[in-house]
């Protein structure tokens, strides 16, 4: 079961978030149809959507947006808390066809894939507030590296960040998920130096992730202690896409083309980018939105 698990290490002085998304992932390619690279760098920015939501309770959703210079185009990944308390989360590129050769040390090259410049931006919905938008620059495109920057810079959050997902022979994500460990307020500077020190001999994320007892173990590679967890989150892929929202996408053809389609007498239809999910919307539906989108705008005219 996918899980994100929040917990404390090295007597409460660091903050941390440790992920286990490999389902989640896995269901995310499989309706956006990836390739091995374009899977890897989907899953990272997943990964990141949903430690910083687990990080940021006031918020209701995050959407993170990764627009680099690389063949892979935009990455887009929302990260949500839904009703029963649980995470969910969805992601889309914009050329899931993308596959790179690995790197030279056998890794799949999302860098490459994603572009080393570039913006990466985080968009908070807030609950009862307005919403907060942040932006970095690119450092990598390898993502993990990119949201380090982004918490340092734009929120000052000194932060240790690690992203990975394994992709299988056939294309499958076989692991994903991640960590993000930062100290606490008062505790930076020796604290950071002992974080450093023991990320550097510590094994890849995808190895972690298969490491038993989870996550347990994964904390004693990156702190050096198995770490006091205080919370237990499920997670698991969600779409928040709709018929309404299908129609309000139409609604900006306008009046004249919705009825021009409809004209035509057949049925329109709108596509999910995230689940696939398909909004049939037969000329009857298309002629009543070409009259509700003339009505809106004659009711605006008239300044009611």
């Amino acid at each position: 079961m996918d899980a994100l698990y929040r917990g404390l290490a090295l007597d409460g002085r660091v903050r941390l978030f440790v992920l286990r998304l490999t389902e989640t992932v896995r269901e995310a390619a499989r309706h956006v149809e990836t390739r091995p690279t374009a899977s890897a760098a989907l899953g990272r920015a997943m990964a990141a959507a949903v430690l910083y939501a687990a990080g940021t309770k006031t918020a209701d959703a995050i959407h993170l947006l990764i627009a680099g210079d690389g063949p892979l185009g935009r990455v887009v990944a929302d990260a949500f808390r839904l009703p029963d308390g649980a995470l969910g989360a969805r992601g889309l590129v914009e050329r899931p066809e993308i596959d790179l050769p690995p790197r030279s040390d056998g890794k799949l090259d999302v860098g490459g894939a994603v572009g080393r410049r570039g913006t990466l931006v985080v968009a908070r919905e807030l609950a009862g507030g307005p919403p907060y938008r942040g932006t970095a620059p690119l450092v990598s495109g390898e993502i993990g590296e990119d949201f380090a920057f982004y918490l340092l810079t734009s929120e000052q959050i000194p932060s240790a960040v690690g992203l990975g997902v394994l992709v299988a022979g056939d294309h499958t994500v076989e692991a994903a998920g991640g960590f993000w460990l930062h100290p606490l307020p008062g505790a930076e500077g020796e604290v950071l130096e002992v974080l450093e020190a023991r990320l550097r001999e510590a094994p890849p994320v995808t190895t972690l992730l298969r490491r038993t007892p989870f996550p347990e173990a994964a904390a004693q590679a990156l702190v050096g202690e198995a770490g006091h967890w205080e919370t237990v989150e499920p997670v698991r892929f969600y779409c928040t896409c709709s018929e309404a929202k299908a129609a309000r996408t139409l609604r900006l053809l306008g009046p004249k083309a919705l009825e021009e389609e409809a004209a035509r007498g057949r049925p329109l239809e709108v596509r999910c980018g995230f689940c696939r999910r398909r909004y049939t919307f037969p000329p009857a539906a298309l002629r009543r939105l070409a009259e509700a989108v003339r009505s809106g705008a004659e009711e605006g005219r008239d300044g009611t």
